[in-house]
C-alpha cells in the first residue's frame, strides 16, 4: 500500500512501507538506516528495548490503538525483526 507523503511525512522520511491501514491496526516495515536512527519527540514516549536492530535490518511494526481520544491517541506498537 502506498500512502502519499503528504499524509504521513515522518513515516515516509524513514522509508516506512504500510502493509495494512485500518481503524483497528496499522502494519508495515522499514529497513534500519541512518535516516531512522535519530532523536524523536512527542507528548510522552514509553519505550522498552528488548533487542537491537543494526543497519540494513528489516523490521516489522504493528500499531493497535489502545485509546482514541479527541486530542490524544495511545497506540501499542510492537516492532519485530524480519
Amino acid at each position: 500500500m502506498v500512502i502519499p507523503v503528504e499524509l504521513d511525512a515522518p513515516l515516509h522520511s524513514i522509508g516506512f512501507e504500510i502493509d495494512v491501514l485500518s481503524p483497528k491496526e496499522v502494519t508495515g516495515r522499514f529497513h534500519v538506516t541512518r535516516a531512522c536512527c535519530q532523536r524523536v519527540a512527542g507528548v510522552q514516549l514509553s519505550v522498552n528495548h528488548y533487542q537491537t536492530a543494526v543497519f540494513d535490518d528489516l523490521v516489522f511494526a504493528r500499531a493497535e490503538p489502545v485509546e482514541i481520544g479527541q486530542e490524544v491517541q495511545i497506540w501499542k506498537v510492537p516492532v519485530e525483526d524480519g
